[in-house]
Formats: C-alpha cells, structure tokens, sequence
C-alpha cells in the first residue's frame, strides 16, 4: 500500500467522531492483554482494546479499534493513547508505530486479528 494511501486512510479514520471517541472496552475473553505488554501478542477485537506497553516503544498506552473508513472499507487503527502516535491498517497489511511492529492478519464484520511483533 503506497504511503499517500495510508496517509488518506489515517486521516479519514481521525475524522470519524465515532472512532475517535469510541470508550476503551476490556479484551475479550480469550486476549490477554498482559501478554501484549513486550509487543509481541495476537489480539483478536470486537471492541476496542487498551493495554500498556514497554517503555520503549515511548507509546504510554497503546489502543486498538476496528474502524470503518469513508463508508468503504473495515480497517484497524493503532493509535497512543497519550502521544499522537497512529497508524490505520487494512487486513492483510504490515506497518509500525514508534518502533512496534503490526501485522493486521484479518478483519470481518464481526471483528479483526491483530499481531504486534515487537
């Protein structure tokens, strides 16, 4: 995916009211979000997530939505809960915030996989 794209893909998932204000939710039942405090776990969401992070990707809290961007299309965004830090990724797609590295393996109607690799 070329660069202007994801540019345009995380500034239409900023202008979302919906995205940006959605209330953090607690992880499903079978995520662990202490497993995801090195940036290495799989993260399958329903809800949005947020869970702490390792000093040094220098994130604070890191939160994890599905969104849906310009009324096309379902993508995950990434995001620091205190410095700005955001990325929005399409299934199947690999990107990094700060250091920490993101694979979006899926996203469904329902919800969306997906797997920090430190």
């Amino acid at each position: 995916m070329s660069r202007k794209a994801i540019t345009a893909l995380t500034l239409a998932a900023c202008m979302l009211p919906g995205a940006a204000l959605a209330a953090p939710a607690s992880a499903d039942a079978e995520n662990d979000l202490s497993d995801c405090y090195d940036g290495t776990c799989t993260l399958t969401v329903t809800e949005p997530v947020t869970f702490p992070v390792d000093p040094r990707y220098r994130l604070s809290d890191v939160r994890v939505s599905k969104v849906h961007v310009a009324g096309m299309f379902h993508a995950v965004m990434i995001q620091s809960t205190n410095s700005g830090a955001a990325t929005t990724l399409g299934a199947g797609t690999r990107g990094s915030i700060n250091g920490l590295s993101v694979h979006v393996q899926r996203i469904t109607d329902t919800d969306a996989t997906v797997r920090f690799e430190g």
